[in-house]
């Protein structure tokens, strides 16, 4: 004869360490996403602020609506002589780039996470050749530089928030 105790308990925990890899997932893209959208809107220079308005978040598919109109209607000034971060134009675009964070969801961790962004200029932007080579304020790129900054945050191991 054959005698298990404690296999409600056993049962319980097995059907907790199922739900585990997709809480692992779930941590990971919690710290991920984020990160991605922080450094990657913090290295977009801003004149217009057409560029970070643009950077939209999506799940499922990429976004490819047409790029939207900046925002903010005040002279952005010699925004090149500005560190990144203050342009005038800055805090309304990053809040438009940020609601599209907002937005998504992570309870499915198996989606697809898209950050698109449809700006005429990005590319230019990302290579450093706008304005112009020479005075490009992010001549390494901004999602180029972000990746290699997530790889060895998520190799260091994603801690949660």
């Amino acid at each position: 004869m054959l005698e298990m105790s404690g296999l409600d308990k056993f049962l319980k925990g097995m059907e907790a360490a199922k739900s585990l890899p997709d809480d692992l997932i779930r941590m990971k893209l919690n710290f991920a996403l984020p990160f991605a959208h922080q450094e990657i809107t913090s290295k977009t220079p801003v004149w217009s602020g057409q560029a970070l308005r643009n950077w939209v978040w999506s799940v499922g598919q990429p976004n490819t609506s047409s790029a939207k109109e900046a925002l903010g209607t005040m002279d952005p000034g010699p925004t090149n002589s500005m560190p990144l971060g203050a342009e005038p134009r800055r805090a309304i675009n990053q809040a438009a780039a940020d609601e599209t964070l907002a937005a998504i969801s992570t309870r499915n961790p198996f989606k697809q996470f898209w950050l698109t962004n449809n700006s005429p200029d990005i590319l230019d932007l990302e290579y450093g050749k706008l304005p112009t080579p020479s005075s490009s304020r992010s001549p390494r790129g901004m999602v180029r530089v972000t990746v290699q900054n997530l790889l060895l945050a998520l190799e260091g191991g994603a801690k949660k928030k």
